[in-house]
């Protein structure tokens, strides 16, 4: 990139030309940060040994098959926040880690409620996070 961005740069005729290439390829690099910083967390978190899966859809996404992805939106904070749910087979997850608070066993009692409601039932481990709570 760095070598076309030059190249680019050689051509401009004139400031403002080398100003939006600029601000073009800034942009490019920010959306390629935006993008990866999704895949690293803290080190804090590395005995929870997760797989993280990023689904990024653009604006204009529109599917009417819901049978792999469903779109839909909450309210969090007074803003209007899209978010799409994948379905996935129960039988794909073995466990499930929960965060750092301070009621563990009533957050335990409410998970497993819903795991049984969800027809998880015995199946999935449920462990608690080690991390340290920041309060």
């Amino acid at each position: 990139m760095s070598n076309v961005l030059k190249d680019e740069l050689d051509g401009a005729d004139n400031e403002q030309w080398r100003d939006e290439l600029y601000d073009n390829a800034k942009g490019k690099i920010l959306n390629f940060l935006e993008g990866a910083r999704l895949f690293f967390k803290d080190q804090a978190f590395e005995s929870e040994k997760e797989f993280r899966f990023i689904i990024k859809l653009p604006t204009e996404y529109s599917k009417t098959d819901h049978s792999v992805l469903n779109i839909g939106y909450e309210v969090k904070g007074g803003i209007i926040v899209p978010h799409c749910t994948l379905n996935i087979d129960k039988a794909s997850i073995r466990s499930v880690t929960l965060s750092p608070m301070l009621d563990k066993e009533l957050a335990e009692q409410g998970l497993n409620r819903f795991l049984t409601d969800c027809g998880y039932e015995n199946r999935i481990e449920i462990n608690q996070s080690d991390i340290p709570i920041r309060y």
